[in-house]
């Protein structure tokens, strides 16, 4: 069973990596180029029909996986619960993005998670296939990812935004610089989860 959640697992960082990177990747592209306007707008501006998809795909994603996990847990099995928390965290922080009105940093910052996780999901196949090239390979792929995609990534275009250049948010609507910063921070410290 556990090989068998880790294929579905994989297959949907997978397929939403692709997605984000295919579909969203010029919109993505834009929203770093120019954070002021629609990245961090406060008034954000409407969505792109392929990424309400996304969004509400990932919605779905986080909600089936919460659930299942929860349930596997309630019948017994214990070892889920570190899943059960993460499903959850990634479902909060989805809805927590949309309802603060940031819902495309919160979108990055899920993408990045779908696209970190495939090198590990990598290891656990390789691992249960017995494959020791494969989890070695997965592994420095998952190191490298996590490096540049979490570390360097993440740092520069959602924390170093957050902490250099969001002030025309705060001047020009009035908005507590501190507790913009922490909502956001709140937001975006998932990723390290």
């Amino acid at each position: 069973r556990r090989f068998a959640d880790v294929c579905f697992f994989s297959t949907q960082h997978i397929c939403l990596t692709t997605y984000a990177s295919t579909a969203l990747g010029g919109e993505i592209r834009s929203w770093l180029d120019d954070p002021s306007t629609s990245w961090f707008a406060f008034f954000q501006p409407a969505l792109s029909d392929p990424l309400r998809a996304y969004y509400l795909f990932q919605l779905g994603v986080a909600l089936e996986a919460s659930l299942t996990m929860a349930r596997s847990v309630a019948k017994g099995r214990t070892k889920d619960w570190p899943m059960v928390v993460h499903h959850a965290a990634t479902l909060f922080v989805i809805i927590f993005a949309n309802r603060l009105g940031f819902l495309r940093v919160g979108v990055f910052v899920v993408a990045l998670h779908d696209a970190t996780d495939i090198p590990i999901d990598g290891i656990s196949i390789s691992q249960a296939l017995e494959l020791k090239n494969g989890r070695v390979v997965s592994a420095i792929a998952g190191a490298a990812s996590w490096a540049y995609l979490r570390g360097w990534v993440f740092a520069r275009h959602v924390i170093g935004v957050i902490a250099f250049e969001t002030g025309h948010i705060w001047r020009a609507y009035s908005v507590k610089h501190e507790g913009f910063v922490g909502d956001l921070t709140l937001i975006a410290g998932y990723s390290i989860f």
